[in-house]
């Protein structure tokens, strides 16, 4: 996916700027080999539309049904939507929480998240770029995909105490074997946003990204307040990836 900023500066000429997104397509197909380089625009940009038309692209299809109508415009609301009522029950939870917990939530999704890099190295962009794409290929991923999470997980499960001992925080080894797990639903959910992704399915990723912010953050606020702590924050992380 190419993602463009265009510019009134006096430098930044339509022709500069086009000539630019030329460079970059040219890049990655003579380059990095890729089979298609693809482009979201808001209709309220002609601006962009027209500079992508001069680099050689093509209008596909306009996603009325993924946005919201607005004077006339459509405007993709996936992330403005999840971000809000994701920001709105970190506030709630923050009311509830103690400071610690947050603290012992950000060293275990910090480690997590890191490791994370090599379960999904790239699978959802392998999946909508690949050219022919069969139910082997699809196999094939998810299989060293899940293999990887295993290695790490069970790497994890068992450097828990350690790394609760080097942080002083004794009470983080079993949320940590637990958040792990989360491992798993990202290998399987890189592959299938991908294939969503390279099906046009977009409504399908909002309303699965919406329900899991909802319902993760619903369960998460109701342990809170019965006074989980920090397995509150971590059903949170867990059941965004589970839905």
């Amino acid at each position: 996916e190419l993602c463009i900023f265009t510019s009134t500066d006096v430098e930044w000429i339509p022709e500069s700027q086009s000539q630019a997104i030329r460079l970059l397509v040219d890049k990655a197909f003579n380059e990095f080999g890729m089979h298609k380089v693809y482009s979201y625009v808001f209709c309220k940009f002609p601006s962009e539309i027209e500079l992508l038309k001069k680099a050689g692209f093509v209008i596909e299809a306009t996603f009325k049904e993924e946005a919201l109508k607005e004077d006339g415009s459509f405007e993709d609301i996936e992330r403005f939507l999840t971000q809000g009522v994701g920001l709105i029950v970190q506030i709630v939870l923050a009311r509830i929480l103690l400071p610690s917990d947050f603290g012992s939530m950000a060293i275990m999704v910090a480690i997590i998240n890191y490791l994370g890099i090599f379960v999904q190295s790239g699978l959802s962009t392998t999946v909508i770029q690949k050219k022919d794409l069969d139910e082997k290929d699809l196999s094939s991923l998810l299989s060293v995909s899940i293999l990887l999470a295993l290695i790490i997980y069970l790497s994890l499960f068992f450097l828990a105490p350690w790394i609760g001992e080097i942080y002083q925080m004794h009470d983080i080894v079993w949320p940590i074997r637990v958040l792990s797990f989360g491992l798993f639903l990202s290998a399987i959910n890189s592959i299938q946003t991908g294939i969503l992704s390279r099906n046009m399915k977009f409504k399908v990723i909002f309303l699965r990204s919406i329900l899991s912010i909802v319902v993760g953050g619903a369960v998460s606020v109701i342990m809170a307040i019965k006074g989980f702590g920090l397995w509150a924050l971590v059903a949170y992380s867990i059941l965004n990836g589970l839905i």
